[in-house]
């Protein structure tokens, strides 16, 4: 896995995430797994997933 790739997750809100960080879905050897242009886009993608879990638990 490239070092600006992650697992795919199928909920949506992460799907919006990745979207929201200027990734996309790319498949690697016929699974599907987030795709970052660079560091800082799947940095931000990390930061709003963190964020949403907050938001969720309400820290």
């Amino acid at each position: 896995m490239s070092k600006y790739q992650i697992s795919f997750d199928h909920r949506r809100e992460a799907q919006e995430r990745l979207e929201q960080a200027g990734g996309w879905i790319d498949y690697k050897k016929g699974q599907p797994v987030f795709n970052f242009p660079n560091a800082a886009a799947k940095q931000k993608y990390i930061q709003l997933g963190q964020a949403a879990y907050r938001q969720k638990v309400g820290m």
